[in-house]
């Protein structure tokens, strides 16, 4: 057994020489730049970068346990405290046109075209119609995640995005 899972004749080839396994090129992960779903995560990424590069007191708490007590205590008391998630809502908010371009501006000329661009700018902006902002999809997922936690309890966890 190693960690727990029983080793398998090809595992065992890898352990037993390991130079082999790490032997040789490495290669580009396959990944669709123009996905949908890549292109979230790496904005939603960039955001909490950025926020978090914009100030010393920006922190997102190391256990959710944490979060989930703090969002239940007093959310008002939370966004006076610039605590995460508001502050980072508030962020998003006060810088959408920065954020955006300069994710867009990472990329070369050529690997995002205007529907990518302009489908960016409704997920982290919303369309008011039938997208939420990305504020909004972050605190939903955490509102889900502490309802699923708490087994169907806590709909209204979370405070409401800035």
């Amino acid at each position: 057994w190693l960690g727990g899972h029983q080793r398998d004749a090809h595992d065992l080839s890898y352990y037993e020489a390991p130079l082999k396994m790490l032997a040789g090129d490495v290669r580009m992960p396959a990944i669709f730049l123009k996905a949908p779903a890549v292109l979230e995560r790496q904005l939603t990424a960039f955001c909490i970068d950025r926020w978090i590069e914009s100030s010393s007191s920006a922190r997102i708490p190391e256990k959710m346990e944490l979060l989930y007590i703090q969002l239940s205590q007093d959310t008002e008391k939370a966004q006076l405290l610039g605590a995460f998630p508001n502050a980072l809502y508030q962020f998003i908010e006060l810088h959408l046109t920065l954020l955006i371009e300069g994710f867009v501006a990472m990329f070369d000329r050529d690997e995002l075209d205007k529907d990518s661009i302009d489908y960016l700018r409704i997920f982290i902006q919303g369309d008011n119609n039938e997208q939420g902002s990305l504020s909004y999809k972050i605190n939903s997922a955490l509102a889900a995640s502490h309802k699923d936690r708490e087994g169907g309890a806590g709909d209204e966890v979370c405070a409401r995005p800035g």
